[in-house]
């Protein structure tokens, strides 16, 4: 019996993305039918998140993200270093500032961690926990949000369940946000 060598790799990548220690669910997302396509917009992008690891590398890669999709995209943090500096004023401001400005507004909603032990066995002590015998399992509650000059509202906003186990989500949240943007 001979196996087609497209099916091995469909079903070895199939079971790889399986595994991933990333999993990304969208829970809703709304659209204002207004909004056809950010390529004429100069879109701010904004990570809040207390990290400024975290902020630069989310507002970096989202950056890139919508330049390799002909958007104008640029970080918050080279216009405002300061997370406390990311105000709804602030923001306004900038929105004001031209016709084309938008502001790509993601956050963290909630965010849980879960520690399971490795260990097998019925019997764990106090030293297992000191010896790393511990998975931990990070569920986050994501939203971002889309605003445009001359809206009051935002007129795009998605929000996503994302599942980790030690990974970094960022580029898969990116590429998630960037696959829903209209």
């Amino acid at each position: 019996m001979r196996i087609s060598t497209h099916l091995l790799l469909f079903v070895s990548c199939f079971l790889v993305a399986c595994q991933s220690p990333v999993s990304i669910e969208t829970l809703g997302t709304y659209s204002d039918s207004s909004l056809k396509s950010l390529k004429r917009k100069e879109v701010l992008v904004v990570g809040y998140a207390y990290d400024s690891k975290i902020r630069t590398l989310f507002e970096d890669r989202m950056t890139a993200a919508l330049k390799a999709e002909g958007i104008d995209a640029e970080p918050s943090y080279r216009r405002l270093p300061a997370l406390q500096a990311i105000t709804s004023q602030s923001l306004a401001q900038y929105l004001g500032s031209a016709p084309s400005a938008a502001v790509l507004f993601t956050e963290a909603k909630a965010v849980v961690r879960n520690e399971t032990s490795k260990a097998s066995g019925s019997g764990m002590s106090l030293f297992d926990f000191a010896d790393g015998q511990w998975q931990t399992e990070t569920n986050i509650k994501v939203q971002t949000s889309l605003f445009i000059s001359g809206n009051s509202s935002h007129v795009w906003q998605t929000l996503q369940d994302i599942k980790t186990k030690g990974a970094s989500p960022v580029d898969a949240l990116v590429a998630e946000i960037v696959k829903q943007l209209p």
